[in-house]
Formats: C-alpha cells, structure tokens, sequence
C-alpha cells in the first residue's frame, strides 16, 4: 500500500502534484476543493469535512477531504512546522502499511492561500459502503448483534492490540474512528495523530489510547461482563494480565465516564 506525501510551499501555498494520479485529475487543488459534488459531512466556521468521488462514473473512487481554516494559520512558522510534523506522520504512515495495519490511506497535506488567509488541507482515501462502528451500535443493533456474534469486537480487540505491540499508537481510539465494511473487516480513520512510541513509557502509552476503546464499549451499551471480556483480550494478547489492565486505565476511563455521565461497577 504505497503512501505519497505531496510537498507544499507553505509561503505561497503552491503545490506540486507529486505521484497524485488520478486523485487530482490533473485539475489544481484549489479547483478540485471547489467542485460543487462534494458531499458535505461536517461543516463548522472553521472546518469543512467532505467527500469527493475523483473517478470515473461508477468508480470507488473517492476522496474525504478536511479543510480547516484559523488565524494561526497565518503565521509561517506555524505553517512549517505542522508541515514538518506531517512529514514525520506519514513515515509512521508508511510503517503501519509495511506491517499491515489497516489504515485509510492519507494521500496528501496542503496549505492553500487565500487572500490573506490561509486553509489547511488533508487528502485521504474515501471508504465506500462502510459504517463506523458507533453508528453501527446506535442505529443497527441487529446488523452490530450480527457482528459481535461472528467475533467482530474480538477482531477489533486484536487489530488494537497488533497495533500497540508493534509500538503505535492511534491517540483518538474511539468507536467513530474504527469503519466496518459489509464483510465486517475494520479499518482505522482519523490518523491525524498517529504516533510510534519507544520502550520508555510504551505500556503507559498503550493502555492510555486503549482505554478511550473501552469507554466507546460503554457509549454503545455494551455490557459489562462483555467489557471484562474485551479487556482480557487485550490483555492476553499483550502479555498482560487482565486484572492489571483494568486497574491501569481505570484512571482515564473513570474520567472520560464521568464526563458522559455514565456510571460502572467495573471501574
């Protein structure tokens, strides 16, 4: 799974269509932004989340795009170094695709000028038919019953746990950012803050990003002997005792729990 990183002039925001392809239709970034078949997702005063279909008709095709658009932009320095810090993502990017991590593919970072603003710009791969895994839960209980039954939370317990033994860390682990497909594989999104950490501090890290996996168990009503369950998993596929997991994220967990207004007994 080939990774691109296009390069862009951050004082003038131009770009350079580096390895794009059909992605950019050899149209400008800035013309491809504007092109009235974007279906909007999110849309706030300062961040716009759309899809795109870039192929022919009837192609899967499709880019998600986010723009985000704030004074701080404004100021070079800042502007090189979030591009520098993309640099650095998308090697770990790159690491989890040599390893087999499923991750939608992230294809480019840009700043484009705008008069005397500036917008930010992330490019990634679009996902047809797929459902991320809360929506699932709150909206399909029959289709996520169907799921939970053929191992589907087993195998997202695993795809977790393979990530974090091999020393990353997805920082924003909630149910949202995990997409199923109709034949249940799952597949990570949002890895805006995807990150590789070393020996030092590696358990503290894993089980922090766990443990927001484990509060999107108790937003979708998941019970609590299941959680257990779930927690063993983790543990056991990390060499880790599930006694000793549950009392390191129940810390974190307690908090984001009581910040959504929902009681346990486990923690």
């Amino acid at each position: 799974m080939a990774l691109t990183f296009v390069r862009t002039e951050s004082i003038h925001g131009a770009i350079e269509e580096a390895a794009m392809g059909a992605f950019l239709n050899k149209e400008g970034l800035a013309e491809m932004l504007e092109r009235p078949e974007r279906q909007c997702i999110k849309s706030t005063a300062d961040k716009d989340i759309s899809l795109l279909s870039v192929g022919a008709k009837g192609s899967n095709e499709i880019l998600l795009i986010k723009q985000y658009c704030q004074a701080k932009y404004a100021f070079w320095l800042y502007r090189r170094v979030m591009l520098d810090r993309r640099v650095k993502q998308f090697k770990v990017l790159e690491y989890c695709a040599v390893k087999g991590i499923p991750l939608a593919r992230q294809y480019g970072v840009f700043f484009l000028k705008q008069d005397e603003r500036y917008r930010f710009v992330s490019i990634f791969q679009g996902l047809l038919g797929c459902q991320n895994l809360a929506v699932l839960a709150r909206d399909e209980p029959a289709k996520f019953d169907v799921f939970v039954q053929e191992g589907g939370l087993s195998r997202v317990v695993a795809l977790i746990a393979n990530m974090h033994r091999l020393g990353v860390i997805h920082k924003d682990l909630k149910w949202s950012n995990l997409l199923v497909d109709e034949q249940g594989s799952v597949r990570l999104v949002d890895t805006d803050h995807l990150t590789r950490v070393g020996a030092f501090g590696f358990r503290k890290a894993v089980l922090k990003d766990f443990s927001r996996f484990v509060v999107g168990a108790y937003e979708a009503n998941f019970s609590e002997p299941a959680i257990k369950q779930l927690i063993g998993e983790y543990g056991k596929a990390l060499a880790l005792e599930g006694g000793y997991v549950r009392a390191a994220i129940t810390p974190r967990v307690k908090v984001l729990l009581l910040r959504k207004g929902i009681s346990s007994e486990i923690f």
